[in-house]
């Protein structure tokens, strides 16, 4: 039996059929960011990211919109800043998760780091330059790119929900101010290679 936490309900997995409709959306790049977590700060930095893609603002759709405790929606600031209706965001309960994923954009996901990631789908095979590991299925060049979002200000607003000793303080507090355990070195496995500061 797999510890508590470890793995996730089967509400949040995918069957077959699911996987197999046919297209909703053509793009050259899309932008996956996944874990906001409430973090209006960092979707807004990833937004303004994906704008500024060459040939024009790439497609963009979210997930976990709202933080663990559902204190925060951000998802009228998504619909308000892209492109796409939100009502293609990824929702959460049961959340559906779009298979590639690679992060989380509004918290930070690596040890002494102050950025999130999210995750850049694209045709075109240049690398783009605040990428950080990447690789390629076939033509498709997958890349995880930082979100360099105002970590002070995201601080500020947690703590005017979560006051410390709250369960949500105790859950991501430590994470928002110093990263997780992981290093940008060991996303660098199967087929991945880093590309940061290359």
């Amino acid at each position: 039996m797999e510890a508590r936490g470890r793995s996730c309900p089967l509400s949040y997995r995918y069957q077959p059929e699911a996987l197999a409709q046919p297209a909703q959306l053509e793009a050259d790049t899309f932008f996956v960011v996944g874990g906001l977590y409430g973090n209006p700060v960092a979707l807004a930095a990833a937004l303004e990211r994906a704008a500024d893609e060459p040939g024009g603002p790439a497609a963009t759709t979210a997930g976990d919109l709202l933080d663990w405790f559902g204190r925060a929606d951000v998802s009228v600031l998504a619909s308000s800043h892209t492109g796409l209706p939100y009502a293609q965001a990824v929702p959460d309960g049961p959340r559906r998760r779009l298979v590639i994923n690679n992060g989380a954009a509004g918290l930070p996901n690596f040890a002494g780091t102050t950025y999130g990631v999210v995750t850049r789908l694209s045709s075109n095979p240049w690398v783009p330059a605040d990428s950080l590991y990447s690789t390629t299925v076939g033509t498709l060049r997958c890349d995880a790119l930082a979100v360099r979002f105002d970590l002070e200000a995201w601080t500020a607003r947690f703590l005017a929900q979560w006051l410390p000793g709250s369960p949500g303080h105790r859950s991501y507090f430590t994470r928002i101010t110093g990263g997780t355990h992981l290093r940008l070195e060991q996303a660098a496995r199967s087929g991945v290679q880093l590309t940061a500061g290359r």
